[in-house]
């Protein structure tokens, strides 16, 4: 009686042991992706798209230059750099906090903070030569356009590469810690059953034992006992099941969506940018207009033999293809990029339908840029100056903010569902600290009460 009543002490210590141990675990890990992890990449990601954007409000002061018809376009981009400004400071100073004492990532982060001042050295110095020189909006001089053109070189080939490699590093993290949480819940949940299963098999074992030896039928407390492990084995492992897929919902059907849309935000920033890097100088305007078409590209993977020219066609065949409205879960669509990644995961309630009302208002952005081109192309500058940073609905801009709208949306239906399962997961890890310890204090409790007095004969 002593030798099972030691077994079933050691059986439920070690499960209680598992249990709390893992849920600790469990807890920091999943604190870790909500809290840290998570927000941490969501805001480096966001950091390359407003680098991009630093460099494109430079371009509109220069496409307004001291004209005053475009004086509201040159008082709006002075705004919207900075505010640029700040944020890419404020974003990049926040990740050095959170990189801890991970010394590549801060000489990373440094890096970004050094290139960073010095980029706005050099758009200090272009605004300085263009408030010196009388050439016309649109149209500055070689100095203005050499010093801007110096400027851009540093923004486009080393700041947002060097954001763009902060991201990856983040999100590695990120997936490293997603890795092991889940495969530590996974595995807790297989050890917990195996360990139940010997305790439930020794409390039965122990039961049948003092029925024949006492002639009882049956031992009221150890029988509680054993209903008590099998409650502990049961939730134990429910817990464990349901926080992995806690964690599931939370990287794999909401964050992953995150980061794409986070990056094809960033990507759009640099679009929009050549936009006006393409009006300001048109010696480098072959190079601008590849580039957004890379970066459509980016967003919206149609093939790879796919041109400027063709593009536009390619994209509303591949949107036609889309139902309208689109199914309420994940399902294959024929293209790939940023775009692709999220409708082919598609998940949460209202997401299918703000993922097409995105691609469409994409779409929007796309025709806009060709009717930019068009009045650009035509000789048309002031025009196409107008157009490419007017805020109506109409205008190059005022279209871009809607999709930008749109795509905010989709975003934040994933970024609430995964505040939401990381939510879920801590508040149901929350209760469980201490329910392993008072399970174990029953059963043992139990199986010392029930065996007492069976001992107590021997005397």
């Amino acid at each position: 009686m002593k030798a099972y009543t030691i077994l079933v002490a050691v059986l439920t210590v070690i499960m209680a042991v598992i249990a709390v141990t893992t849920v600790g675990s469990l807890r920091g890990g999943v604190d870790q992706i909500g809290h840290s992890a998570g927000p941490e990449v969501e805001n480096t990601a966001k950091l390359s798209g407003t680098l991009s954007d630093l460099d494109a409000q430079v371009a509109n002061l220069l496409l307004a230059g001291k004209d005053p018809a475009f004086a509201g376009i040159a008082r709006a981009a002075d705004t919207a750099f900075a505010a640029d400004q700040s944020s890419a400071d404020t974003t990049l100073r926040q990740a050095i906090g959170a990189s801890g004492s991970d010394p590549a990532a801060q000489k990373s982060i440094q890096s970004l903070l050094d290139g960073l001042a010095a980029y706005e050295g050099d758009a200090a110095d272009v605004r300085l030569l263009e408030s010196q020189s009388s050439a016309p909006a649109g149209r500055p001089d070689a100095a203005v356009l050499a010093e801007y053109d110096q400027a851009s070189d540093l923004m486009r080939n080393t700041l947002i590469p060097a954001a763009n490699t902060l991201i990856l590093s983040n999100n590695k993290a990120l997936d490293d810690t997603y890795v092991d949480q889940r495969s530590s819940a996974q595995d807790t949940m297989w050890l917990l059953v195996a360990f139940g299963v010997l305790l439930l098999a020794a409390l039965v074992v122990f039961q049948l034992y003092l029925s024949r030896a006492f002639k009882r039928t049956l031992n009221p407390l150890l029988a509680a006992a054993t209903a008590v492990a099998l409650l502990f084995t049961v939730f134990s492992v429910v817990l464990m099941r349901t926080e992995a897929n806690e964690l599931y919902v939370a990287k794999s059907d909401a964050f992953d969506s995150v980061i794409a849309l986070s990056q094809a935000q960033a990507v759009s920033s640099e679009a929009n940018a050549d936009e006006s890097r393409y009006l300001v100088d048109p010696a480098r305007a072959a190079q601008y207009q590849q580039d957004f078409q890379n970066e459509s590209q980016h967003l919206l993977d149609l093939s790879a033999s796919t041109s400027v020219d063709n593009y536009d066609s390619a994209l509303a065949t591949a949107i036609a293809g889309i139902p309208d409205p689109p199914p309420p879960n994940t399902h294959n669509v024929a293209f790939g990029g940023f775009f692709g990644t999220e409708l082919n995961n598609i998940t949460f309630q209202n997401e299918g339908l703000d993922a097409y009302a995105m691609v469409k208002a994409y779409q929007a952005y796309e025709t806009a840029d060709r009717v930019l081109r068009a009045d650009a192309d035509a000789g048309n500058l002031n025009t196409a100056i107008v157009f490419d940073t007017g805020a109506a609905p109409d205008q190059s801009d005022g279209i871009y903010a809607n999709y930008l709208a749109k795509l905010q949306a989709v975003t934040t239906v994933n970024v609430n569902a995964f505040n939401a399962a990381t939510g879920t997961a801590l508040n149901d890890l929350g209760l469980w600290t201490f329910i392993p310890i008072i399970a174990a204090l029953l059963i043992l409790g139990l199986a010392v009460l029930g065996v007492r007095p069976r001992l107590a004969e021997y005397q």
